[in-house]
């Protein structure tokens, strides 16, 4: 083989390895968050009663810890004849990467539910990638 032969497999050799390196320390990264979430969103915590309601809207705090820290938010859902007719949520955070999983959950969060039956909001998935907001919010919901 000729000498450029072999500083061509040699690189093709390090750059592969350093490709199956990161895939598996990200992989190990993922599993280990993904771990950590889980733990977290078992901490969420529904503030007073857990729902107060003041003619059509019920409103809630929800509390919950994410990768950024400890969250807190509430929670507001106008009713009428068992229909979801409003949602609003506070941010009251000043991570800028949770505000901004926030204000995306927000906003799919009012796509998915608003105009739907009470009885047909069940667990969600992920909303807007914002895993642990969506926990915290199914477990307020489960109570509502």
């Amino acid at each position: 083989m000729t000498k450029k032969v072999w500083v061509f497999s040699a690189i093709v050799i390090v750059v592969v390895g350093i490709f199956l390196g990161t895939m598996v320390s990200d992989s190990n990264l993922l599993s280990f968050l993904e771990v950590s979430n889980k733990t977290k969103t078992e901490q969420v915590k529904i503030s007073e009663g857990p729902w107060s309601q003041s003619g059509n809207l019920l409103t809630t705090e929800v509390s919950y810890t994410t990768p950024a820290g400890d969250e807190s938010n509430k929670i507001s859902i106008g009713v009428e004849n068992d229909t979801i007719t409003s949602f609003e949520m506070t941010i009251e955070t000043s991570n800028d990467v949770s505000i901004a999983y926030q204000k995306e959950f927000i906003a799919e969060l009012e796509k998915t539910i608003i105009g739907k039956k009470v009885s047909q909001i069940a667990q969600l998935d992920t909303i807007a990638g914002a895993s642990v907001t969506t926990k915290a919010f199914t477990d307020a919901f489960a109570q509502f």
